[in-house]
């Protein structure tokens, strides 16, 4: 799951401290990032400023630049490559009119981004056209009229009713022990500087706190408005999904009508075990699911490396070889989990100076029932970093390496990579400056300081790359907290 935020709320209101416009953006930042802690979203950003309250979304888009964030949507849309799109709805319930504005021009986005003629710079940098299958609005509202005039669609919704699903967020999950309502409860109450609470969320027969009712009887609503699935506006659906084939296998669809058969059979054989991995999981056998899953990795890894010598078109090979990546990425991740491998990197200061040095202390525990082999440590950011020598890990031993390094002294200053000219020029667009150094949209710059453990993990190698962090104790009460480190003014 991806969120994209329109802007920060650099001109909301703070409940908990004194800090304001871009202040208040960073910090709501950080309360995104939390929440994400939770639900597991990823977080991503245009360069959209908000300004203050609008009663008017054609001002709000005059304000941002309608060419400008349509295309901050597009870029994002065209790098992240979502099957399905859900966005505020455009008939509003409260709140200012940016909310309005921002449906808009997502709506613009959706359609934009597939289309080759539109923002062709950013072909030319590498990206490639996209086309979601489907755009919602969230909530049971219209979605063909709005209330701000030319800019939001004009007038009053005409035409046929819309089709609105019911999604059932009420649905519980024995592995996570809670339902997806609550999770999401749970996830906006890090939204602190907004004075969001932990209310309950609706229950069927149950008053709900401030979630508001979506896990009452029928779930939650949403209205679909735009499509590329033929028929899809005439049947009711029961899943945002619905039509659209996420398996493993259905990757063949990328390759035409008649994928090359080295290529449907590979994909079968990475299905296969994923779903071996599965039952022995559901079966209790945590140790077991290893195998298969090592093998599914390998399988996806020799699957990528082959992918141009098997007779597919460019743009075939393109898609197939994005989403094998993000199943390599995920198979990994299963594989360090099937064998109880945990990683930490910790350093003996959190706020740094440029030619500070430092200590650092790197930590892999294997909880699994085999050995693993830590092949190598990798440590970036930092000057001469003493090495770590390889070693094999026995269940339930941690490999731990102590390396003195230094802060280099060129080191850049810890700041947001997003700066602005507008809240002491109003005259200028209500539009962030971003870093072209760091990767468009991301919450903040990430952290130069990192450490990648290598680890040879029953018959695979696999990387896992964590940020260095200082452990501190501010509050006796609070306990435990960690923190990236920052480069600070002597």
């Amino acid at each position: 799951t991806i969120d994209v935020q329109n802007n920060r709320g650099e001109g909301g209101q703070n409940e908990i401290g004194p800090e304001l416009f871009r202040d208040i953006g960073v910090l709501r930042t950080s309360e995104l990032l939390s929440a994400h802690q939770i639900d597991g979203a990823e977080q991503f950003f245009t360069r959209a400023i908000d300004y203050g309250y609008s009663w008017d979304p054609n001002e709000v888009i005059q304000k941002w630049g309608r060419d400008e964030i349509v295309g901050d949507y597009v870029r994002l849309f065209r790098t992240l490559r979502p099957e399905v799109i859900v966005t505020m709805n455009i008939q509003g319930t409260g709140g200012d009119r940016a909310h309005e504005a921002t449906t808009v021009l997502v709506r613009e986005a959706y359609r934009a981004a597939g289309d080759p003629t539109r923002y062709p710079g950013q072909l030319r940098e590498g990206l490639r056209p996209w086309q979601a299958s489907k755009l919602y609005f969230s909530g049971g509202g219209g979605g063909r009229g709005g209330r701000g005039g030319p800019a939001a669609g004009g007038g009053r919704q005409t035409g046929p009713a819309p089709h609105v699903d019911r999604i059932d967020t009420s649905a519980y999950d024995p592995l996570l022990a809670r339902t997806y309502a609550e999770i999401g409860t749970d996830a906006r109450s890090n939204h602190k500087c907004q004075g969001t609470g932990t209310g309950l969320p609706a229950i069927a027969g149950v008053g709900g706190g401030r979630g508001g009712p979506v896990a009452g009887p029928g779930g939650a609503m949403y209205t679909l408005v735009d499509t590329t699935i033929p028929g899809a506006m005439e049947r009711p659906e029961g899943s945002l999904f619905d039509g659209i084939d996420l398996t493993v296998t259905g990757l063949a669809k990328y390759a035409g009508a008649n994928p090359p058969a080295a290529l449907t059979a590979a994909l079968a054989a990475i299905a296969d075990d994923g779903r071996r991995a599965q039952q022995l999981f559901g079966s209790g056998d945590d140790a077991g699911t290893a195998a298969p899953l090592e093998a599914g990795l390998s399988a996806v890894r020799t699957l990528r490396g082959s992918l141009g010598a098997i007779g597919l078109a460019d743009v075939a090979r393109y898609e197939i070889d994005f989403r094998l990546k993000l199943e390599e990425d995920d198979y990994q991740a299963a594989v360090i989990a099937s064998h109880g491998l945990s990683f930490m990197a910790v350093a003996n200061d959190g706020l740094v100076i440029a030619g500070q040095p430092v200590q650092l202390t790197l930590v892999a525990s294997n909880r699994g029932a085999s050995d693993v082999a830590v092949s190598g440590v990798t440590i970036e950011g930092f000057d001469n970093p003493a090495a770590c020598s390889p070693a094999t890990v026995k269940p339930n031993v941690a490999f731990t390496c102590t390396s003195a390094a230094a802060i280099p002294a060129t080191a850049k200053l810890t700041e947001p990579y997003f700066t602005e000219t507008y809240w002491k020029h109003p005259d200028q667009p209500a539009r962030n400056t971003f870093d072209p150094a760091v990767p468009f949209g991301v919450p903040f710059a990430p952290t130069p300081f990192r450490v990648t453990f290598h680890v040879r993990a029953g018959s695979v190698e696999v990387t896992r790359d964590v940020p260095v962090v200082y452990r501190l104790v501010k509050d006796l009460y609070f306990g435990d907290k960690q923190m990236e480190l920052n480069v600070v003014p002597a």
